[in-house]
């Protein structure tokens, strides 16, 4: 406990400490394991960037520059540099260098679906679930390709185990098990206005679902991308769970993503 409170002293966060007088042996014990998880210099590094606007990783968003991008032609079988980007995509996803992710952790709540969301009977006539959606167009990749393509599925702490087992009662979909990898979103502690974390309750911190943009650190985390590193994989196609009509394995898009050396690349449509 005394090691942790210098290192919030130092970070100037020791008000998370104000009411441990007032606490159990339990409740102390609870708090300082919360405590030790949090990751102080990362904390101040994104204050700095996203709360006080400064630090050598704040981006000026005014200053950005619009990506370029490919247009889509009236035929794509026609255009050279779209043919170019089919078969060097098709290329990658025969060689096994390709892997699917989806971001999955939330639930159905907006949808009046008390389960996580990718459970949720989305088409009109057999009521498939959006994850059952997800794994046949992966399925029928891997039988076109002749490939093997792992798929991540970023869940969170409300719906890991009811995802998990939806996966198990519906034998994978048909899916290798071992290519279906699941791992949990990760938790930053609330801070107000002014940097400072926000408790809960006078033992707990507030931990908010780190979101979209910490899926990344997420799969790091939790060994995932060394995972995907021992089997080859080179580009990660990224979707989103509420979104059935995405094209996962897109030879095109993942050809313009490879020729175009990019470290990201996405799709985007007129409203």
């Amino acid at each position: 406990m005394k090691k942790i409170f210098e290192e919030f002293e130092n970070a100037g966060q020791t008000h998370v400490f104000r009411f441990i007088e007032k606490l159990s042996d339990d409740e102390k014990s609870s708090l300082c394991r919360q405590l030790q998880s949090i990751d102080l210099d990362e904390l101040s590094e994104l204050n700095n960037s996203l709360v006080f606007g400064k630090g050598e990783n704040f981006v000026d968003f005014k200053k950005l520059l619009p990506a370029p991008f490919e247009k889509l032609p009236k035929n794509k079988d026609s255009d050279p540099k779209w043919i170019q980007a089919k078969k060097t995509g098709e290329e990658a996803i025969k060689s096994g260098k390709v892997a699917a992710f989806v971001v999955a952790g939330g639930m159905g709540t907006r949808l009046g679906f008390d389960a996580p969301k990718g459970l949720f009977p989305v088409t009109p006539v057999r009521g498939k679930s959006l994850f059952q959606v997800f794994a046949e167009k992966i399925l029928n990749a891997e039988k076109k390709y002749n490939a093997k393509i792992p798929w991540l599925i970023m869940t969170s702490e409300a719906n890991n185990d009811a995802t998990r087992k939806f996966f198990a009662d519906n034998s994978f979909f048909g899916l290798d098990q071992n290519d279906v990898i699941f791992f949990k979103q990760g938790l930053m502690p609330a801070v107000d206005s002014n940097g400072k974390i926000i408790l809960e309750s006078k033992s707990k911190v507030a931990m908010t679902p780190d979101g979209h943009g910490g899926c990344l650190r997420a799969m790091c985390r939790s060994g995932a991308i060394d995972e995907l590193e021992k089997r080859g994989i080179s580009c990660v196609s990224y979707f989103q769970v509420d979104n059935p009509l995405i094209d996962i394995i897109d030879p095109y898009f993942i050809g313009f993503h490879i020729i175009g050396n990019s470290q990201m690349s996405s799709k985007a449509i007129p409203k």
